[in-house]
């Protein structure tokens, strides 16, 4: 009975503490509202040290403080401007020296093609003298020295043209020279560097016109005279036969060679600095040597002192070829008349 009652008691105060328990746990806790919350994060203010709030908001107002953000992005913009700033300067540097670099280029081989050329005209001056030799012996051959004299020989030239007059059997009415009216013009004395120059006729001979009149015959006879006209030693170039009334008039060009008159080429000294300067290189020779680190300008003055020392072979080469050339010409002019007077047909 006893144990009974007690089993009865625990029971009871066992389920009084579980309802205690769960009471406990289901009890309303305290919610903390913004403004609790904002004043447990404030900090402290040390005393003698300024509100951070108040500062901000005053710099806002007067707007003597610039945000940071601001203050940022101008260092970055100044430096991105001198960034590029540096940027251009470099790249106008790098153009300008490789632009002297080409212009010294650019002389190097100005000045080596000129002393190559000049060892060329050394080298060539035995060729140049054969030249010579061989148009000797060709107008030897030729007789042009007969054919076209080195003086008028006006009278000889009578002498001759009356002859082959009375071989037909026809008597010279009428016998006249007339010097040529064409201009002779003046030759330079000299020519320097690689201009070139072309000999004219007037350059190389004289000329004048023979005017004859001869009684009026048949055309059989007239071209018999023509024949003997054209076999004289003396150069004729029979131009017209002329029928008059009564007679017969030729005109004929006849020839002869003055003394030898020509533009004598000649090489001069090179002056370094002047090339470098009609290239467009400026500067002392010491300021571009300096900037000159492959050696190009050493090059060309190695070149033009080479070409200098040579001056006296070069230009003793340069008047062996000027005589050539003008020989050439004039050789030109005799095998080219040759040939027109043997073609002409003036008979009509």
């Amino acid at each position: 009975m006893h144990a009974h009652k007690l089993r009865s008691i625990w029971f009871i105060l066992l389920l009084s503490g579980l309802f205690i328990v769960v009471a406990g746990c289901n009890r309303p806790r305290k919610v903390e509202t913004a403004a609790e919350g904002q004043e447990k994060q404030k900090p402290v203010q040390r005393q003698g040290e300024p509100d951070s709030r108040s500062t901000d908001s005053g710099s806002k107002a007067t707007g003597t403080a610039e945000p940071a953000s601001d203050i940022e992005r101008n260092r970055i913009d100044a430096g991105l401007a001198e960034t590029t700033t540096d940027l251009s300067s470099s790249g106008a540097k790098e153009a300008a020296t490789a632009e002297l670099a080409r212009q010294l280029k650019r002389l190097k081989f100005k000045a080596r093609r000129e002393v190559v050329a000049a060892r060329t005209t050394i080298e060539n001056i035995p060729s140049y003298a054969r030249s010579l030799e061989k148009f000797e012996r060709e107008f030897e051959q030729w007789g042009m020295y007969t054919e076209v004299p080195r003086e008028p020989g006006y009278d000889e030239l009578k002498k001759e043209i009356s002859r082959a007059v009375g071989k037909v059997g026809l008597e010279l009415l009428y016998y006249n020279v007339l010097e040529s009216d064409e201009k002779t013009r003046k030759l330079p004395e000299v020519i320097h560097g690689n201009k070139s120059f072309s000999f004219e006729d007037n350059d190389v001979r004289e000329a004048f016109q023979v005017t004859v009149r001869i009684p009026k015959v048949p055309r059989e006879k007239q071209a018999e005279l023509l024949s003997r006209l054209k076999a004289l030693d003396r150069l004729l170039l029979v131009r017209r036969f002329k029928s008059l009334s009564d007679s017969i008039l030729i005109n004929m060009d006849a020839y002869w060679f003055a003394e030898e008159r020509y533009p004598l080429h000649q090489v001069l000294a090179r002056d370094l600095k002047i090339e470098m300067e009609q290239l467009g290189i400026t500067g002392s020779m010491e300021e571009v040597m300096q900037k000159d680190s492959v050696g190009y300008l050493q090059n060309a003055a190695l070149s033009y002192k080479e070409l200098n020392s040579s001056l006296p072979k070069i230009n003793e080469a340069m008047a062996l070829l000027s005589r050539s050339k003008f020989l050439e010409a004039r050789s030109a002019f005799f095998r080219k008349t040759v040939e027109a007077a043997a073609a002409a047909s003036p008979l009509r």
